[in-house]
């Protein structure tokens, strides 16, 4: 019975010495397979370069990182251009999203590079990746809070940071209250990021200063992006509303359109400045109807104020209000209640009042 015994014990044994070298003879395969591939990486032959490229996806090989991006950036100085487009730079990149995280340590050593190449085919590449290329995130945000990098390079981390999503958010919530550009991004980019700014308080107390900040710049461009932040941020940005007002009234159209849009996400705390504009202007109200529209559709309380308005003194304000109560019916609200006041109106006032309250009788179907 031993003897029998015995010899099960070393038949398993050997049978697990043989799985095992089976496995070691597989992986020692694998690694020469690897080897050879990544001496062919260095092949003069463009052909060969790109069999080379293939097959070093197909075994995700990790150690092929550094190597496929030197290639990239070699590419880059042969044909003078970094576009992601070209079939050389789409084969590599194609390689590497299909290497996947187990190159992002690759990755994010090209990004940290000084070479602009090899960052910009980083940042590519990381974009392409999308979730996947989480563990790049903290790197990332430590690059955006250097606030080192030009406007270029600067938005396309916040880009790759975006196609990262949700797994970029930590990095970015444990950076915001020490860096308010930070916050200024998570500000632009609450949609995106699946960020609640009525939840996330803290966000918008950091950011609208900084928003705020950028307003007194001279770009276009950022100015439009810090005001479309503001309003993302919605009630919580209250506090930017003067400021807002003051661009409503005195910028340049394009900025004056997207701070009116901004008053009317932000919402009822704008309603107050709103009409207090309305009251003073001596140009075209559209915009401001524009802002007081969605806070009626979405939070209400512009119908009674404008109702009570056609009684003011103010002619030229009473005649804004009568033609706001025409845009908002225009625009889906239910602007009835306002009929009584506005027959009232209708034979008294002044020709700027009488004439505006008949305009609007008459979009209502009176």
């Amino acid at each position: 019975m031993a003897g029998r015994k015995g010899k099960r014990v070393a038949l398993l044994v050997l049978a697990a010495g043989v799985a095992v070298l089976g496995v070691a003879v597989y992986a020692g395969r694998d690694l020469l397979i690897e080897e050879w591939y990544l001496y062919r990486l260095r092949s003069e032959d463009e052909a060969v370069r790109r069999e080379a490229v293939e097959h070093l996806g197909d075994l995700r090989s990790a150690r092929a990182v550094p190597r496929l991006i030197a290639l990239a950036v070699e590419e880059a100085e042969v044909h003078r251009t970094t576009d992601p487009s070209r079939e050389g730079f789409q084969d590599i990149q194609a390689t590497l999203i299909k290497i996947g995280s187990r190159g992002i340590t690759g990755l994010v050593g090209a990004f940290q590079s000084s070479e602009p190449a090899a960052r910009s085919f980083a940042l590519s590449t990381l974009r392409g990746l999308g979730p996947e290329a989480e563990g790049a995130a903290p790197a990332l945000v430590a690059d955006l809070a250097l606030a080192t990098s030009g406007w270029n390079e600067t938005r396309s981390i916040e880009a790759t940071l975006v196609s990262i999503g949700r797994g970029a958010l930590r990095a970015l919530l444990d950076t915001f209250q020490q860096f308010d550009h930070i916050a200024s991004f998570l500000a632009r980019r609450t949609t995106a990021l699946k960020i609640d700014p009525t939840a996330d308080t803290a966000i918008a107390e950091r950011a609208v200063p900084s928003l705020l900040g950028a307003l007194d710049e001279d770009g276009v461009e950022r100015r439009t992006d810090a005001l479309r932040a503001l309003g993302t941020l919605g009630p919580a940005a209250a506090k930017a509303v003067p400021r807002l007002l003051d661009v409503l009234e005195k910028d340049d159209a394009p900025t004056k359109f997207e701070a009116a849009s901004a008053l009317g996400k932000i919402g009822a705390p704008a309603a107050p400045g709103l009409f207090d504009l309305l009251r003073r202007t001596d140009q075209d109200p559209t915009l401001i109807f524009v802002a007081l529209i969605e806070i009626q559709q979405k939070h209400g309380g512009v119908l009674a104020p404008s109702i009570q308005g056609l009684e003011d003194a103010n002619p030229r304000f009473a005649a804004n209000c009568a033609s706001l109560i025409a845009a908002l019916g225009t625009s889906g609200v239910d602007a009835s209640a306002a009929i009584p006041a506005l027959l009232a109106a209708r034979g008294s006032g002044s020709s700027l009042l009488r004439k505006a309250v008949q305009e609007t009788l008459r979009s209502l179907g009176r």
